[in-house]
């Protein structure tokens, strides 16, 4: 069976189902029958994984989807429906600066360079909602402008958010250790607010050498900002912190520009 077999998501999200167990498909249709849109390989492998196709949940709505192999659907009742909830993505980006608001990265990798780097592909709500606010995209009829008039707005490298970090994978120069989270830079809280205890997102996949290992088309790295976690401690970067780059997390915005 599918766990969980219905699921909400916001529009544009990209669903990831793995395979735990058994010979199965991942189809899309109502009733048992495929309607064309996608489906996975038969397979049983282990650890397989499949994403939705681009396009798939643009929009809102009920999108059922079942087993093909032989009677696992009419028989055992292997199916699910993914909802699609405009209100999903509206909510999270109603207010940008509120810091309890988490997004997804969707870590959808784009042409694999030389060494294996690569750059992700900006889907995730992390984009589509905070930075789109930000840089005064999210909706152009009703555009108030961009945040304290720059429009270059963007998702931390995991290189960037260590320098505010402090712990054990704090990057140079900063305190090694973290008693009492959130694990920031004293300096930097004084200036630049609120910071929730947790993971946030960067921009860097997990594929991108700063240690090995990553699922290259789901994961990207987290800072942890505290408390531990069963993956991450305090202080520490991983890259699946909460899950995959589909999971819901803290974001931070940076710009280039000059310290006043």
């Amino acid at each position: 069976f599918f766990a969980p077999a219905n699921i909400t998501i916001a529009p544009g999200d990209t669903v990831k189902w793995t395979w735990v167990g058994g010979f199965h498909t991942v189809t899309s249709g109502a009733d048992c029958t495929a309607d064309g849109v996608f489906s996975s390989a038969a397979t049983r492998e282990v650890g397989t994984v499949f994403n939705s196709p681009a396009g798939s949940y643009d929009m809102a709505g009920a999108y059922p989807y079942h087993c093909a192999v032989g009677s696992h659907c009419s028989g055992s009742g292997m199916e699910g429906v993914v909802n699609v909830d405009e209100e999903r993505f509206l909510s999270a980006s109603s207010n940008p600066h509120d810091v309890n608001n988490a997004y997804s990265i969707d870590a959808v990798l784009i042409g694999a360079g030389a060494g294996g780097y690569n750059p992700l592909a900006p889907t995730g709500t992390a984009y589509r909602t905070f930075l789109a606010q930000l840089n005064g995209e999210f909706d152009p009829d009703t555009a108030a402008g961009c945040f304290a008039d720059h429009c270059d707005w963007r998702v931390p490298k995991i290189s960037e958010l260590q320098t505010i970090l402090t712990g054990p994978e704090a990057g140079p120069g900063q305190e090694r250790s973290c008693d009492t989270p959130p694990c920031i830079d004293a300096a930097f809280a004084a200036v630049g607010g609120p910071t929730v205890s947790g993971c946030y997102w960067s921009s860097t996949s997990a594929n991108e050498g700063v240690t090995a290992g990553g699922t290259p088309d789901a994961d990207a790295w987290s800072a942890n900002f505290g408390p531990a976690t069963g993956v991450v401690g305090a202080g520490e970067i991983d890259y699946q912190c909460n899950g995959d780059s589909s999971a819901l997390q803290p974001v931070r915005a940076v710009r280039v520009g000059t310290c006043q």
